[in-house]
Parts: structure tokens; sequence; C-alpha cells
């Protein structure tokens, strides 16, 4: 047999055991453990099989025997009788699936609720760092290589490529959306009014900003001067901010997946908040997309795609 056909069956196998593993959520963790211990025991058989076949085609005598005898010996069979595969019953499948509905169901009820609070945001140009560039419709924002020789108003941006809404809000709750595919980096949220705009601030509460951030295209984080790794996978492709000026609470979404991504709570907002955003440096055309403030349409009857957003596992310890 040539080592193209044991390749082959090789892959088979893999096959067929990624096939089990696809339906890990059926079988026990001692099953699983089985499985693997059974492609590993196939695998050494493969190129322990392979060596003899290619020694047999040795034409000299001496050099088979010489060969043979340093080949290690084929390793032990193993019964495998005492393996339980334990599939879910049928009441137990509907069960987890209505749980999974019932959790589903909550988290679109909650972002159709918080979407009725929607207004309407534009960016600002004044606030607007000289290297941004800004849709005509005020709608998009991304980073350009040229500097523009823009007054250097007491509203404008001189440091951070960062620019404001034009709309504030000092009571009630208010929402709003950005499309964020394609990018690496970004910044969104809100920030008080009398932030410093001159200057290189940490962005945190304290010092006036409530923003979830995004660095080398998959890490997501908290800003609360220094920053909490959040878990969001896939990354969202668009992002709503919710306000409840009077309670304190700043919430971001991913709203394809209805999914909560981080909660600012216990605020204390005593000044006009407005939506920030900062679309980040484009990095050599590798973050050339724009920040898309988009039309708040309304929640599918369903999220298309289950995504997995919250605090990361190092952050929950710490």
């Amino acid at each position: 047999m040539s080592a193209k056909k044991h390749s082959f069956h090789l892959t088979h196998i893999q096959n067929q055991l990624s096939a089990k593993a696809d339906a890990s959520s059926l079988c026990s963790l001692p099953a699983m453990s089985a499985l693997l211990a059974l492609f590993l025991s196939c695998l050494f058989l493969f190129f322990y099989i392979f060596g003899v076949k290619q020694l047999s085609q040795d034409e000299d005598p001496l050099h088979l025997l010489q060969s043979f005898s340093s080949l290690k010996d084929a390793p032990p069979t193993k019964t495998w009788t005492e393996v339980r595969v334990h599939p879910l019953s049928y009441e137990e499948n509907m069960v987890r699936a209505m749980a999974l509905f019932e959790q589903n169901k909550e988290k679109i009820l909650e972002l159709k609720r918080i979407q009725q609070f929607a207004v309407d945001v534009t960016l600002d140009p004044d606030s607007a760092h000289p290297k941004l560039i800004l849709s005509d419709d005020g709608k998009q924002v991304k980073h350009g290589d040229v500097r523009k020789n823009l007054p250097d108003n007491p509203e404008r941006f001189s440091k951070c490529v960062n620019v404001l809404g034009r709309q504030s809000f000092s009571s009630g709750r208010f929402y709003f959306e950005v499309q964020v595919k394609g990018k690496t980096k970004w910044d969104i949220g809100v920030a008080r009014e009398s932030i410093k705009r001159k200057e290189f601030k940490p962005l945190s509460p304290q010092k006036g900003y409530w923003i979830v951030i995004l660095r080398n295209g998959n890490e997501y984080s908290a800003a609360v001067g220094s920053l909490i790794r959040l878990y969001c996978h896939p990354g969202p492709e668009k992002v709503g901010v919710f306000v409840d000026y009077d309670q304190g609470l700043v919430s971001f979404y991913d709203v394809d997946a209805a999914a909560l991504i981080y909660s600012f709570t216990g605020c204390c907002f005593k000044e006009k908040l407005y939506p920030y955003f900062g679309p980040g440096l484009n990095d050599g055309g590798k973050n050339s997309e724009p920040l898309v403030i988009c039309p708040v349409e309304k929640m599918p009857g369903r999220s298309k795609n289950p995504r997995h957003c919250g605090l990361d596992d190092a952050d929950l310890h710490t």
C-alpha cells in the first residue's frame, strides 16, 4: 500500500472522528477521551505500517533486517467495551432546545425594547480631528493620511482622532447604532461635554468617557482607566449604544446577535452627553473602513447567527 493510500485511510479516520466530535453534546467526556485515544493509536499504526512497507521495498536484505530491528513495537490493542456513550433522550433535547429558545427570545425582546429610544445622530464636523474624513451626510467617518487645515476651535479634537455627535442629551434615554464591519480598531460610546480635547487622556468614566474599544481586529475592551477585556465571538458587525441618563446606565449591544457586550452601571451624569466615535488610524489601509451611523431597523424574529459576548474569563477572576 502506498503512502498516498495510507494518507487517505488516515484522513478517513480523522473525518469519522471529527463527525463524532461534532456530536460532542451527545457524548460523555469519557467517550470523547476514548475517541482521542483511538485516533492517536490509529496515527501510530499508520506510521508503523508505512515504515514496514517502505522497508519491504528495500532490495538489500541485510539493510532490511538491520532497519526492521530498529522499529518500535506496535502499540498494544485496547479493549473499548468499557466505553459507554449516553445520547441525550428526546425529552432532554427538547428541554435544552426550549431553554435556548427562551433565552434567545428574552435577548431579542430586550433589544427591541431599547430600540424604541432610537435617536437620529449625525457627526459634528466642528469637533472632528483634522485627519478625519466625514461623509457629506454626517453619518460616516474614517481616518485619512492628510491633516486638513481647519480652525483650531475649542470643540475640536487636536490630539486624538475622534469626533462627537452633534446631538447632546441631558436626561431620559437614547439609543443609536454604529456599523463596524471590516474594521480592526475603533472607539464607540458617549462622552461628557467637558472632556479635554487638546490633549491625550486615558479613556475612563473618571475622565468623562464611557467607551468600548476594539484593537488588533479581535481584542475588545471596556475603557475604565485600565482595560477590562471582553469576550465577543465572533465580533459584532453592528454595535448598539443605549444610555439611560437618569439611571446612570450605558450599555453596548451586538445588534445582530441581540447580545449584551458590556454595561457601565451606577454612573453619575451631571452634564450633557454626546455620542463619541473614534474610527482609529487607517493603519496603511488595514483599517480603512468607516464607522457608519445606521438607521435603527426593527429586530428580526430571531438572531441569525448565535454569538457570545461578555467579560473575558481572565477578568472574571481579577
